[in-house]
């Protein structure tokens, strides 16, 4: 067997290999460092909040308070009714709301929060880049949604193993074409149109933030969106992918919020004015009376929600430019309404109702109020926060006038929902019932 002849410095980085030598005083040091840090905290806590008994009015530390409450588990089973089982079962009840009460009040006493270290996600963020579970940081500050992500690399629709649904995996819920397609056969033969208008991930427009290597602009990262929407119209489904028209325009000015999940102002004009050319051809259009609605550009700061999951304390904002629409009323000024009994029904997430709810940082700027202006009469909206496809069918579903009078049904949505949604995509009838 031939032997590997090693340098003196090779032969000693390899002896070092899982040995540390550390002399005894060092070893005893930093094991009490750990002790200190794991016993001295709560035993911290405690000489303050004994100090503080006279306010709290009990001289109980909120550290030695858990054993009183198992007392109290422990009268709770002999007092119980019912079988051993039921004993037990009303037990663990208690313990667990004893538990959960006995966190929050050892989280809202910890002298720790008051001593100026601030958040860790807050440290970390700032000092690491580091993200959470939900928020990705990329560069220049770019944050970036987890969800939409993995939408990305989910793969084919309909497999299974690739798509963390939370309703057990059933194949025949993960795949979003049978329910897309049924919706649109349902809507068609009532003589309602339907245009799809899924909202491409923030990545898939601005992929530079977050991928290290440069791509050319032409590279689309969502590439199983884009079979995905050509097996859409081969079905009929009429789809309008916005992905070309935002790249296009992504260098004017951004087309998404830099810490938020949703489009911009910018990016909301140019789907809401490409929706608009999309459909400007169909005869009803002509019969509706139009109106003179204006338009004001105006800055407007918010807190973006991926800014604000990131960090509930953060003090970063973000300017967007808003394109606010209203509608004059005598001497007065006022956002555009939606119209109930408009032919036009927009459905979808909150892609649908961001800049057009105040808790949504705006209002009267949002995409029913940009197809109004395009369109000259206000629209009629279902919007669901969360899930643009499940719950926003299920809200439709319930409504009572249904689709009574609608010529379209604009669906927008994220384009992630289609991998990521937690309810899958079950078959909602929206068959007109027989008279």
């Amino acid at each position: 067997m031939n032997q590997i002849e090693l340098t003196p410095r090779e032969a000693q980085a390899v002896a070092e290999v899982g040995h540390t030598d550390v002399s005894a005083p060092v070893t005893w040091f930093l094991c009490l460092v750990f002790l200190s840090a794991i016993g001295l905290t709560p035993l911290a806590q405690a000489l303050v909040e004994y100090r503080q008994r006279d306010e709290r009015g009990t001289p109980w530390p909120h550290a030695f308070d858990l054993f009183r409450r198992l007392h109290g588990v422990t009268e709770t089973t002999s007092s119980a009714d019912g079988s051993p089982i039921d004993k037990l079962l009303s037990a663990n009840n208690q313990l667990q709301l004893d538990l959960h009460d006995y966190e929050s009040q050892l989280e809202d006493t910890a002298w720790l929060r008051n001593v100026g270290l601030g958040p860790t996600q807050r440290v970390l963020t700032k000092a690491f880049r580091r993200g959470t579970e939900q928020v990705v940081v990329g560069n220049n500050d770019w944050l970036y949604f987890m969800p939409e992500l993995r939408s990305l690399m989910a793969g084919r629709f309909g497999r299974t193993e690739t798509l963390p649904l939370a309703h057990g995996g059933d194949a025949a819920r993960a795949d979003p074409l049978p329910a897309i397609v049924a919706f649109h056969n349902d809507l068609r033969s009532q003589g309602i149109d339907l245009l799809f208008v899924p909202v491409p991930p923030k990545a898939a427009v601005y992929p530079e933030h977050l991928v290290a290597t440069g791509l050319p602009n032409a590279t689309r990262l969502d590439h199983w969106h884009v079979q995905f929407y050509a097996e859409l119209s081969r079905h009929g489904v009429n789809v309008l992918d916005v992905w070309p028209l935002l790249t296009e325009h992504r260098s004017e000015e951004p087309m998404f919020c830099q810490t938020d999940t949703h489009w911009s102002g910018a990016g909301v004009r140019i789907v809401a004015d490409a929706i608009a050319e999309h459909i400007r051809d169909r005869d009803w259009l002509k019969e509706i009376p139009r109106a003179n609605y204006r338009r004001e550009i105006r800055p407007v700061e918010i807190f973006g929600d991926l800014a604000r999951l990131l960090d509930e304390q953060s003090e970063r904002r973000e300017t967007l430019s808003l394109r606010f629409v209203s509608e004059s009323v005598g001497t007065e000024s006022r956002s555009v309404p939606t119209w109930s009994e408009s032919p036009l029904l927009l459905l979808g997430d909150s892609h649908t109702l961001v800049f057009s709810e105040p808790d949504l940082h705006a209002t009267g700027a949002g995409l029913a109020e940009q197809l109004a202006f395009a369109f000259g009469f206000g629209v009629d909206v279902e919007g669901a926060r969360g899930s643009g496809g499940t719950a926003a069918r299920r809200s439709l579903k319930r409504r009572r006038d249904g689709l009574q009078g609608k010529r379209l049904v604009i669906w927008c949505f994220a384009a992630r929902e289609l991998t990521e949604s937690a309810d899958g995509w079950p078959i909602i009838s929206f068959k007109q019932r027989a008279q």
